[in-house]
């Protein structure tokens, strides 16, 4: 693994987890437990995926220059305020930063690309999917991201209740990043993810599958207080411990 670039230079995410240990993409490590990105993962999802699937080839492209229907992060993202831009790539896309990671102010930032979470266009899905990888798997995240537990909860809940599917997927991967940077400090908001989360849990074996995955994390990171809470809400969940 590529030891962390020198402040100044520009940083490189990959759609794919790069390395093993508990490191992301990002190449620096963090608090969290080894194999976090593999964790985040169902068996089914570990097989190898399409490259028109990676590359988000399905999701409708969106306009750049449209100065009405935007969402709230396409707007930050256009106007620049989210400091990283996509490159194309022949095989995958790449998430260039364009400031190093210690210098970015995670409020609102990290706000913003949760809102990014309903956004169903390209270029904006890959962004704050990746964004958000990045940012919360990065050196420091957890000390930047606790502060803001209570403002992300709100943009998670929005996507949870949409109904796409992929919007679903995407917001319970987001949900398991957020738990491995922030640990306990997301359980006082445990009650009111898991009633929506648990809504779905009989949707599809998919479905079920990626929702048991997020709880086993959540338990992992949440301790015996996410575990009662767990229970409550899910009284189907079987402890890791």
């Amino acid at each position: 693994m590529n030891s962390a670039p020198s402040r100044g230079r520009a940083r490189r995410s990959t759609a794919k987890g790069r390395g093993n240990n508990g490191r992301g993409s990002t190449g620096r490590g963090t608090n969290r437990a080894p194999g976090h990105n593999n964790s985040l993962k169902t068996p089914s999802e570990k097989k190898e995926e399409r490259l028109s699937t990676k590359r988000f080839d399905h999701a409708k492209k969106g306009d750049p220059f449209a100065k009405k229907g935007k969402s709230a992060f396409a707007s930050a993202y256009s106007s620049g305020i989210i400091p990283c831009h996509l490159e194309h790539g022949s095989v995958r896309h790449k998430l260039l930063w364009t400031r190093h990671f210690d210098e970015l102010h995670y409020d609102p930032l990290l706000v913003h690309c949760f809102e990014g979470l309903c956004d169903t266009q390209h270029p904006y899905v890959f962004v704050a999917r990746t964004a958000i990888k990045d940012l919360l798997t990065a050196q420091d995240a957890s000390r930047k991201t606790i502060p803001l537990v209570s403002k992300l909860i709100i943009p998670v809940r929005q996507a949870l209740l949409r109904k796409e599917a992929d919007v679903f997927d995407a917001t319970l991967e987001a949900i398991g990043h957020l738990s491995y940077a922030v640990g306990p400090h997301l359980n006082a908001h445990l009650n009111v993810l898991l009633i929506q989360v648990n809504k779905k849990a009989f949707t599809n074996k998919v479905h079920r599958e990626k929702i048991e995955n997020l709880l086993r994390i959540l338990e992992e990171n949440g301790g015996p207080e996410a575990l009662k809470l767990i229970k409550i809400k899910v009284p189907t969940y079987v402890s890791i411990s």
